[in-house]
């Protein structure tokens, strides 16, 4: 047995260039006038799958030419091939299976990948698996996103709950990336979401999406919870914000931002129907509008709409947005959401009441004109039916039937109070249950999260932390306890437990809501997707 390493050193800078990337080599040769051949040699080695290595004739073969005579023929007889007058000749025009390659690998000392095998099956085809695709009806959104953005300068993507819309986004923020990257654009992207959660699941997954998609190297910048970011030194890369954090950083130093805003290219904002808050709206402007007018903006969200009663809320989200709307689409469906569960990407959902009449519970004409004109439930409200005993029964009985099914179950309360209460119950009867709320510290919320992720938990109960960026396909069961007017909120809620088959999750998935007999609200949001249409028409 010889070694690669040593065969290579035989050969001259000229002939280890034939063995390097072009593109690369070329890097080099600017970078270092005389390019050092050790480091060269360990690149190749370093950078190759050596099982494609030995698969390629012409580096194959280049090897071969600086093998001596004596080790030609050794080669040759473990391959089995009649030796020749001219053995070398012989080698370098045989055809080499699988098989042959593992002896030439033995011979030269290194280790291949077992995928050799899949590939020297037919030499002439190979498959190639995409690692980071969409779906075809991303891919469409997609497509009219970027379409869209070749005209205005605006744009909101409208796709349901658990269609993959933060993988979606990032395969469009990697295509657009490569756009501006080829035309020497801007090249600061800017991410923003209203919770660690959210930051965390886009930066994750825009460095997988990127590691698959991208033309070069990039930043990516964290700027939520405890992570820090010296904003005077960044040039490129997609910045991952928290809103109040980089709201936070605005008041102290604008300048800063100013100059951020002037090398930024595309804001993307999650959640979009938050948009028109009075603060949210002036941070998004100020990088769109105030700085350059070629700066775009595409705003994601389920619900494209923030009122069920106030028209004038939902033109305002519509203009803001210049009425330009990219809605998931498929042909021959009413719905897309139809789609994605006949498809499998979603789950086939039953809606189940928990009924509940209240005798202790009752609603001053303040709180009723305020539910009537579409606000959201009072937080009095809210915290006196947590407390109400009966109901958490109610709640802890459904949770321990689904627990014999062996579900996998998120409650959603009605406060932190009724969180502790409902959690504790579940405890009290040797249920595997974790709570979730936003006075814990992050550490423990994590791996409380973590420990429901691989079932080390049955059951997690929350208040006001996972109805965005969380995403465990394997639950199956949403128990909502808390009562909302808020259609956005109520299908973020739901969203949590519809993940299809094809996205991890399960074939069926079971919702039940708590109804209170004194207040409205939803019971299902299969019609919930086209609700807003009209409006952006």
């Amino acid at each position: 047995m010889i070694e690669l390493e040593n065969v290579l050193f035989r050969m001259g800078l000229t002939d280890l260039e034939v063995l390097v990337n072009p593109v690369v080599y070329e890097l080099i040769s600017l970078y270092e006038k005389n390019p050092n051949k050790k480091s060269i040699i360990s690149m190749i080695l370093k950078t190759n799958d050596m099982g494609t290595f030995l698969m390629n004739k012409i580096s194959r073969n280049l090897i071969f030419d600086f093998l001596t005579d004596d080790e030609i023929n050794d080669l040759i007889r473990q391959l089995g091939i009649s030796l020749s007058v001219s053995s070398r000749t012989d080698l370098q025009y045989t055809k080499f299976s699988s098989s042959r390659i593992q002896i030439l690998s033995d011979f030269l000392g290194i280790e291949i990948t077992s995928f050799i095998e899949e590939i020297t099956v037919n030499e002439c085809i190979q498959k190639v698996i995409p690692e980071y695709s969409l779906f075809f009806h991303q891919e469409v959104a997609v497509m009219n996103v970027l379409n869209v953005l070749d005209k205005k300068n605006r744009v909101l993507l409208h796709m349901p709950t658990g269609s993959g819309k933060t993988r979606t986004s990032m395969n469009l923020i990697s295509q657009f990336f490569r756009r501006v990257i080829a035309k020497g654009g801007k090249q600061i992207v800017l991410w923003l979401a209203d919770t660690e959660e959210l930051c965390d699941q886009a930066a994750d997954e825009f460095i997988k999406a990127w590691k698959n998609l991208g033309s070069c190297p990039l930043n990516v910048y964290r700027f939520y919870g405890d992570h820090e970011q010296d904003f005077e030194n960044i040039n490129t890369g997609i910045i991952i914000s928290g809103l109040q954090k980089m709201l936070s950083f605005l008041s102290c130093n604008q300048e800063v931002v100013y100059k951020l805003a002037s090398s930024t290219s595309l804001v993307f904002f999650d959640e979009a129907h938050k948009i028109i808050a009075p603060t949210y709206k002036h941070l998004v402007e100020l990088f769109t509008l105030t700085v350059s007018q070629k700066t775009k903006l595409i705003g994601l969200t389920a619900t494209p709409g923030r009122s069920i009663v106030d028209e004038s809320e939902n033109d305002r989200l519509a203009s803001f947005f210049d009425y330009s709307k990219v809605t998931l689409r498929v042909e021959g469906y009413d719905n897309p959401v139809e789609y994605l569960q006949d498809e499998g990407y979603l789950a086939q959902v039953e809606y189940h009441e928990i009924p509940y009449y209240s005798e202790n519970l009752s609603l001053t004409q303040s709180e009723i004109d305020q539910i009537s004109s579409g606000n959201d439930i009072s937080i009095r409200i809210l915290k006196k039916l947590g407390l109400d005993a009966v109901r958490n029964l109610k709640v802890l009985n459904k949770t321990l039937d689904e627990v014999k099914l062996n579900s996998h179950i998120i409650i959603f309360a009605c406060s932190v109070e009724n969180a502790i209460a409902i959690n504790s119950l579940l405890q009290y009867k040797d249920i595997k249950s974790g709570i979730v709320i936003s006075k814990q510290d992050k550490t423990t919320r994590r791996l409380t999260i973590e420990k429901y992720r691989t079932g080390e938990l049955d059951v997690i109960v929350n208040y006001g932390v996972l109805t965005t960026g969380f995403d465990v396909p394997s639950t199956n069961v949403a128990i909502i306890a808390r009562p909302t007017m808020s259609l956005t909120l109520y299908s973020q809620m739901v969203g949590r437990a519809i993940r299809g088959e094809k996205a991890g999750g399960n074939s069926h998935s079971r919702i039940y809501t708590v109804v209170d007999n004194i207040i409205p609200g939803f019971r299902s949001v299969v019609k919930s997707f086209d609700h807003w249409d009209d409006v952006w028409k």
